[in-house]
Parts: structure tokens; sequence; C-alpha cells
């Protein structure tokens, strides 16, 4: 018999012997393991899902423990006063923390003050729960910390069926603001568990999933074990799982649909595997693809999801260290000694790029912002605090006769006589919200966000005295021996009509008003006179 004939022989005979193997192995071994690994990828999808929702709850948490332990709140409790209501209890706190209920009790249980909302339109919600002017008694928090806790650990979470569909629900007591004693009340905050909420975590997870009432699917068991799958469709795995409410009972059901990706690849193969049967040839191929596979392609693969890897998460460290001895061991050295070099690359330009970006906002003589990076801030600020309708206040200042100064002492002493305003002016300067920057030349400016006029004017008074009191000499001057400045002030809400500029305009007023009137003094430009609108005062 020919060498061809016996490897014909020999490759039938593994033909027929691997197809009756590899069926036995599919339908008796292969087959029931990928099902019970089917339903395991199903659980994870599903805990993911409930975890997502327990992560929501968290996050309302933080923030009712964050309105709770708050030494205004814990006051407001005590004597409360429209002045914290118009601060704090407004429409737009609802919208901004995505909260549809907020309800505050003393620790008698009477109502302090409560509302509910929708977020898309912001119209007034009813809750059954939250009808009597009392708390109600299954949202009332436990009065005694465990061992090891301390009183901020009281709280109540979870989730309460309401008729607009269930609600995540947080209960803290309210106490100072170093969680300490006595509770004086308990604040409540809710959101509902409505489709807007559902799309996020459909979008955060990935996960087709659905949250439905009880009573409008098949009828399920409840005391059965859960989770429950649904198989009878062949392209989407369904998991079922109850969700408890504060009290322990299910509030609705959590339907996951996983696709059936492992069974339909595992029915593929199968049908592969049939076809493959009559073939040599496909035995051999399957025999080949094996050995190029675990010789070259494994290794190439694993390579390549290495250089994914490292573009997806940007880990520059990682090395594969793929220990061969040939061409593919040589390309994996080379590579990852090309990321050495690229990570070290990588760092130099990023400590160049931020000290670039420190040059670039930074004025070189006084280390203050420069105009560039003042101009900057002003626009930010200005588009924050008309968003909030919040007042923005400009101090522009100059220093008096500083071209007489540099004539009489030099251009080397005007620079640390700039200096010198520069540490003066940054030391008034005491939120960091705030900026002081070199506007140009001579003149320096002072963003204060959130200032009203009054307060403006407390600041830039500061300033000319604390550059007073640095007593630098300038015989120079005809207003005096040393030093001084003259500022203007302005302060406005910004408005849809309006632009940043007007502002520096009218600080730029006063400031040519107070040179005007004798410098080393602060004034503030009539800005309804200037512009057309009357600034006003604003309380904090």
């Amino acid at each position: 018999m020919s060498l061809r004939k016996k490897v014909l022989s020999i490759l039938l005979s593994a033909i027929l012997l691997f197809s009756g193997v590899e069926y036995a192995i599919h339908n008796w071994l292969t087959l029931p393991g990928f099902l019970r690994l089917e339903e395991r990828q199903a659980e994870q999808d599903l805990r993911r899902v409930l975890f997502a929702i327990e992560s929501e709850i968290e996050h309302l948490d933080s923030v009712c423990w964050d309105w709770a332990a708050w030494d205004d709140m814990y006051k407001f409790v005590d004597t409360p006063g429209p002045e914290f209501i118009a601060s704090n209890f407004v429409l737009g706190s609802f919208l901004d923390n995505r909260i549809n209920l907020i309800y505050l009790f003393d620790q008698q249980g009477r109502l302090v003050w409560g509302e509910a909302h929708e977020l898309e339109d912001g119209r007034p919600l009813v809750l059954a729960p939250f009808e009597e002017p009392v708390i109600p008694e299954f949202l009332v928090p436990p009065t005694n910390a465990s061992a090891g806790e301390f009183p901020g650990a009281l709280r109540i979470t979870g989730l309460l069926p309401t008729e607009q569909g269930p609600m995540l629900l947080s209960v803290r007591p309210v106490m100072t603001s170093d969680n300490q004693g006595p509770v004086r009340g308990t604040l409540i905050m809710g959101r509902l568990l409505d489709a807007a909420m559902a799309k996020d975590l459909v979008e955060r997870t990935r996960l087709i999933f659905s949250v439905r009432p009880l009573e409008s699917l098949a009828p399920f068991d409840l005391e059965a074990h859960f989770p429950r799958f649904d198989t009878s469709d062949a392209d989407r795995l369904v998991v079922y799982q109850p969700y408890p409410d504060l009290r322990g009972k299910p509030a609705f059901m959590v339907r996951v649909e996983t696709p059936r990706t492992l069974i339909q690849t595992v029915g593929s193969m199968r049908k592969h595997v049939i076809l493959s049967q009559g073939t040599a040839g496909l035995v051999l191929l399957v025999l080949m693809s094996a050995l190029l596979q675990g010789i070259v392609l494994g290794p190439l693969c694993r390579l390549t999801a290495h250089a994914r890897s490292i573009r997806m998460a940007g880990t520059l460290s990682a090395r594969i260290r793929l220990r061969r001895d040939d061409e593919i061991g040589q390309l994996s050295s080379e590579f990852d000694s090309m990321m050495v070099e690229i990570e070290q690359k990588a760092s130099e330009l990023a400590a160049a790029n931020r000290e670039l970006q420190r040059l670039s906002d930074e004025d070189m003589v006084t280390h203050l912002a420069n105009r560039r990076k003042f101009d900057a801030c002003l626009s930010q600020e200005w588009r924050r605090m008309f968003r909030d309708q919040r007042p923005l206040s400009l101090v522009l200042c100059d220093v008096d006769f500083f071209k007489l100064f540099n004539d009489t002492y030099g251009h080397l002493q005007g620079d640390m006589c700039l200096r010198a305003i520069a540490g003066a002016l940054e030391k008034q300067i005491h939120r960091t919200s705030d900026l002081a920057a070199r506007f140009g030349g001579e003149e320096f400016a002072a963003i204060l966000v959130d200032t009203d006029l009054t307060g403006a004017l407390v600041v830039a008074e500061a300033i000319r005295q604390a550059v007073l009191s640095l007593e630098i000499p300038h015989r120079t001057s005809t207003i005096g021996q040393y030093v001084t400045m003259s500022i203007g002030v302005a302060s406005l809400v910004p408005g849809s009509e309006l632009c940043p500029e007007i502002l520096v305009e009218l600080a730029d007023q006063a400031l040519y008003r107070a040179k005007g009137q004798g410098r080393n003094q602060v004034c503030l430009q009539d800005l309804a006179a200037a512009s057309g609108y009357q600034p006003g005062l604003w309380a904090d």
C-alpha cells in the first residue's frame, strides 16, 4: 500500500473516530456546560443592573447626608425662615441634584417644609405617603447607632412604591456639620425611577433591561428561588429578579435580556462539525489551523490584544514580556523596548505641556495671572453667574504716577514695586473662586465671583490700604510720599443683552473718575447712568 493511501486511510479513520467522539462530547458535556455558563453570564448582568440601582440609591444618600449634616439646616429646623427657603429650597435645587422630593420634619415628626416636583417640567408631584403633615411611621430613622457607628450612620435607604412609580429614597437625621447631635429632625430625599433614569442606567450598564410592575408580567411565585430564567427565545435569554422595597416586600420586577451569543456560537460550531465529518481535507485544514494558531496566530493575537489594551486604556507602562526564541519573541522584545521609550517621551511631553500652560497663564514679572488668563476667567465666570443670576464684580487698580516712579528709580525698581503690589493684592483675595491678575502695565484687576457691590467696595478699599501700608517711597508723587493706587469698582448681574466687556468698561470708567478726583481713592461708576441698568445690592 502506498504512503498516500496509508495517510488517506489514517485520515479517514480519524475522521470517523473524531466525528463520533465529538458528537458525544458536544451533546453530553459541552452543550450543558455552555448552558450553565450562559445562565451565569445572565446572572452577572442582572447583578450589574441591581448594583447600578443600588449605586443610584447610595448617590442619593450621599446628597441627603450632605444636606442633613449641615449647620444651616440644623438651625433652620429649629427656627424656620424664608431666607433659607429662598436660598436652598428652590426648583433649581431639585433639578441640579436630579431629586424629585425633599421633605423636612422636626424631631416630633411634624412637617417643617416639603415639596415634590417633576424633573422634566418642574410641575408639582402629589405622593400619597407624604400627604399628611407628619412623617410616615415607616420612614422614622433609628434613634441609636450600633456599636462602633457614629451618629451620621443613622439612616434609611431603599425604594418606596408610589402611584408615580418606584422612588429611590434616603432618610437622614438632621445634625450639625460635624455629625454631632442631638438629632433635631429628619430629612427625606427621593428620586423617581422613571424612564429617564432607566435610560441612563441602560447607557451606563450597556445592558438591555427594564423595570416592570409585578402585575404586568406572567404570574410568578415570589417565594420561589430567584433569579428565574426564560429560555424560550432562541435569540435572547431573559432573567427576572424582584427588587425589594424599604419594607423588604417585592416592589417591581427587574427584567434583563442577554443575547444568546454563546449558544448560537455553539450551534454554529455543531453545524460546522457535521459538515466536516465527510471531508478529510477539512480535518487537515483544522489540524493545520490548530498548529498555526498555537505557533503563530496565538502569540500574534496576544501581541495585538496587548497593543489594543494600551490604546484603549492608555497604560504605557504595560509590558507583554512574551518569552520566545524566534521572530515573534524578537518582535515582542522590540515592542516592549519601544513602549519604554514612548512612555519616557510621553512623560517628558506632559511635563513640558504643564510648564507651558503655567507660563501661558502667568505674568512673568508679578507671577499673577496674566491678561490672557484674566479674559478667560472673566468669560467663564460671566457665564456661570448668568446661569445662576448672581452678581459679578470687577476691581480695576492703577498705580498712581508709575511712569514718574520708573523715571525716578529705574525700571528694575519699578518691577520690584509691581511685585510688591501684586503680593499685597493677592493677600486680599481670599477665595479660590476669585482671581487677581495683572491687567496690563501698571494696572491690576480682581474678579470677585458672587460678590455684590458692597462686598466689592470692601475688597477694593482693603487693596488700597494694603498697597499704602507697603510704604514704598515715591518722592515724585504729587499726592503723597509713598506709592498709592487709584481703584475703580463695578458690579452687576450678567444678562443676556450684556457682555463681559461692559463690566470692564464700567470698572475702567470708575477708575478714570478716581484718578480725576485726586487719585489714591476707590470710586464706583454709576452703572444705571453708564449702561442703562440699575445694579442694585444683592444679599448673600
